[in-house]
């Protein structure tokens, strides 16, 4: 370790503020008071960060550790797309991808369930442009997002990782129902709004809300809420 800092329950609250100014309902959920108390440790580049944080862990008192090169390095919230809709890949798990697909149940997207994607999007109202991201492509991004990290990167290969379109959308639509739009469509893995992904990390990483992950997107970024 290099460093470490003391952030008290009212630093927390304002940087809250700070950081959610626009989100009046998120910041009555949680006051001062809902935020605990926390340790900021700065580990020195090139050292190994799990046993710091197992040692963490074990102390009493202690609730959360989360290390947040880990957490806002996760390529599911970098890139800047506004919505992510990530296909299926073989052998998928989720249950859109193996039931009601007919003979593509189980499968990677179908370049017809592409197409029709495709298709969904562009008659979507508020999005202004997307991309396709491919295999190759998400490889490269997920290996540089865990460049520290080199017996993940080693360990995950290109077909592990699933094909996405990356839409950015208008300020004022509500990205929040343009994500659940494609997500009910055939060879969607999942539809979901990238920046509140990225807020509801803040949430857990930055703030110790351990619940961040079950937080509504309609509660932590609600339309103009951004």
């Amino acid at each position: 370790m290099t460093g470490v800092r003391f952030v008290s329950q009212a630093e927390a609250y304002e940087s809250l503020r700070s950081d959610f100014a626009g989100n009046k309902g998120l910041l009555k959920e949680f006051p001062a008071k809902a935020l605990p108390e926390s340790f900021r440790v700065r580990v020195a580049k090139g050292a190994e960060r799990e046993p710091v944080s197992a040692a963490v862990e074990r102390r009493p008192g202690v609730s959360y550790v989360a290390d947040e090169a880990d957490m806002f390095g996760n390529p599911d919230w970098s890139g800047g797309a506004d919505i992510s809709v990530t296909l299926c890949v073989k052998d998928d798990y989720v249950p859109a991808c193996r039931a009601g697909r007919g003979a593509a149940d189980g499968a990677r997207a179908t370049a017809r369930e592409k197409k029709a994607i495709v298709s969904a999007i562009e008659k979507m109202p508020g999005v202004t442009s997307y991309v396709f991201e491919d295999q190759k492509t998400a490889y490269r991004n997920f290996a540089e997002d865990f460049a520290d990290n080199e017996a993940l990167v080693q360990a995950t290969r290109p077909s592990d990782l699933p094909e996405a379109y990356r839409l950015t959308a208008r300020p004022e639509a509500d990205w929040n129902l343009m994500s659940r739009r494609p997500a009910r469509l055939n060879g969607v893995h999942r539809a979901y709004n990238a920046r509140c992904l990225a807020a509801k990390a803040t949430l857990g990483v930055k703030y110790g809300i351990r619940y961040w992950v079950a937080l509504p997107d309609s509660k932590v970024c609600a339309p103009g809420a951004r």
